[in-house]
Formats: structure tokens, sequence, C-alpha cells
């Protein structure tokens, strides 16, 4: 399982983010490997387009619990 940290980006208008997005909230397995299957496919997309423009990519990914 992987942890890592993920910015919720809320309108100006919107109030502080409910408690489901607190840290320490339970998360439910299957949600927690269904993002991050999207993560890591968003990680490889984006890595990719980025080697084609000649950037440098930094990817950090802790396998800590």
């Amino acid at each position: 399982m992987w942890t890592g940290s993920v910015r919720l980006l809320l309108p100006k208008n919107h109030p502080a983010p409910t408690p489901v997005f607190q840290t320490g909230a339970p998360v439910p397995k299957l949600v927690t490997l269904y993002t991050g299957a999207i993560l890591s496919r968003a990680i490889k997309v984006l890595s990719t387009l980025c080697l084609h423009r000649g950037d440098d990519v930094e990817v950090t990914v802790s396998d800590s619990y």
C-alpha cells in the first residue's frame, strides 16, 4: 500500500473540507485501491508527457504505512 498527499482544490466560496477529507478519517479498502490505481496511471501519463518535452521529472512515493 502507498501513502502520499493529495491536495483538495476547492473554490474560494467553499467552506472548509468535510470531516471525510480530514487526516485520520477512515478510508474503505476498495476506495484506497481504486485511488491508488488512478494516481499510478496519472503519474505514468504525466511523466511520459514531461519526458517527451525534455523536462526533468521527480516523483516520490512512500510505501510506509
